[in-house]
């Protein structure tokens, strides 16, 4: 089943000097006006070269950019800077973990286990072995 045009209902009359037509672009006004368009753009861009030049002429009459000898940009500074700031930061792991073994400390009251500093702890092993070992 195919529909070509929109059929009317059968009860409404039909005057006989109205028949369908097909819409037709018309083409040549779309032509004309896309072409005007271009050229307009192309009008305002060669303006456009034309006034900065005549910019540049009057800024520069030399022609010389004395910035091009310019050296390189120095870095100012090399420090990563925050954009803000933690209002109470935590200790990083292993600086809890270095504060743990620097200090003295219960690890479990109940067995009497204590932590020791490292170097106490080392003292203490060699007075134990030095005592073991003389009799």
């Amino acid at each position: 089943m195919s529909v070509d045009a929109p059929t009317s209902p059968p009860d409404e009359p039909r005057h006989p000097d109205v028949r369908p037509e097909k819409d037709v672009l018309p083409g040549k006004f779309i032509l004309r006006t896309l072409l005007a368009t271009t050229m307009i753009t192309i009008a305002l861009c060669f303006a456009t070269h034309l006034i900065l030049r005549a910019r540049l002429i009057q800024l520069r009459p030399s022609y010389r950019f004395p910035e091009r000898d310019l050296p390189a940009p120095h870095d100012v500074a090399t420090v990563r800077q925050e954009l803000f700031r933690v209002a109470d930061p935590r200790p990083p792991l292993q600086e809890e973990q270095r504060a743990g073994l620097a200090g003295f400390g219960w690890v479990d009251r109940e067995r009497g286990i204590v932590r020791v500093p490292i170097d106490t702890a080392m003292e203490i092993v060699a007075q134990q072995s030095a005592k073991k070992r003389t009799p």
